[in-house]
């Protein structure tokens, strides 16, 4: 299970597993559907800067190893 906070976001957000597990890839794409932000990682707490984002919503498309979880950004 993915949690992601803080939700508005203003300058940052955590995105974190909550079992622990490693969070292999996080796609976040803007309104328009472009992708805004293709991260590959080998951690379970990721901490992204979003200073200098547009106000409005993101998805965030975020893969663990078989899984695929979806959560909006509001900042």
């Amino acid at each position: 299970f993915i949690d992601l906070g803080p939700s508005p976001a203003k300058d940052y957000v955590w995105i974190r597993h909550r079992d622990g597990n490693i969070i292999d890839q996080i796609l976040i794409y803007g309104e328009d559907g472009k992708t805004v932000l293709n991260k590959q990682n080998a951690s379970s707490n990721i901490r992204l800067d979003l200073s200098g984002w547009s106000a409005g919503v993101y998805l965030a498309e975020i893969k663990t190893g078989n899984s695929t979880v979806h959560k909006k950004i509001k900042v």
